[in-house]
């Protein structure tokens, strides 16, 4: 709160973004969780998540899965209606999964798990970038998070993709 009125009082038209991660809770904690991002938005003037819905699984729990996993396309939509169901004061955000989980881990680190676990954690495909994106309607921004990571060796293809559904997407506003 104090922040917030910081920020304001500097300039009020500068926009005060909230950005909450992917809850990887069990579902009976995701009330709560949920909860604490309604008691905070009162403070910021756009909210939205960090999804990362790929990785060992394909795909996560939502606020209206039931403990399900959905896939990619899906997490992200129920996080967007989500938002504009609980917190409709604000603009809406997301941020969307650009790399593969081995992206993040060295070759030497990789190397010291389970090589099924690693085989296991594919990048996003062009089909899920897409389904992603497409499921942000109605967001004021979209943001992919991990880039840097893939920018070329063995994910280049993930990076061709990433530029491929962006402006694909784009071309339709």
């Amino acid at each position: 709160q104090s922040l917030y009125e910081h920020i304001k009082s500097v300039n009020p038209l500068l926009q005060v973004l909230q950005i909450h991660g992917n809850p990887d809770l069990p579902a009976s904690g995701l009330p709560a969780y949920f909860d604490e991002v309604i008691a905070h938005a009162q403070w910021a003037d756009m909210v939205g998540f960090d999804l990362y819905p790929i990785g060992m699984v394909h795909g996560a729990v939502t606020p209206y899965s039931n403990g399900e996993i959905v896939p990619p396309g899906q997490v992200v939509q129920d996080f967007m209606t989500w938002l504009q169901t609980e917190v409709p004061q604000a603009q809406h955000v997301m941020v969307l999964q650009a790399f593969g989980m081995t992206d993040l881990y060295s070759p030497e680190m990789l190397a010291t798990l389970d090589p099924q676990v690693v085989a296991s954690l594919a990048p996003p495909t062009a089909q899920d970038l897409a389904e992603m994106l497409a499921a942000t309607e109605g967001a004021a921004a979209v943001f992919w998070w991990g880039q840097s990571n893939i920018e070329s060796g063995a994910n280049s293809q993930l990076w061709a993709d990433v530029l491929a559904e962006t402006a694909q997407f784009a071309a339709t506003f």
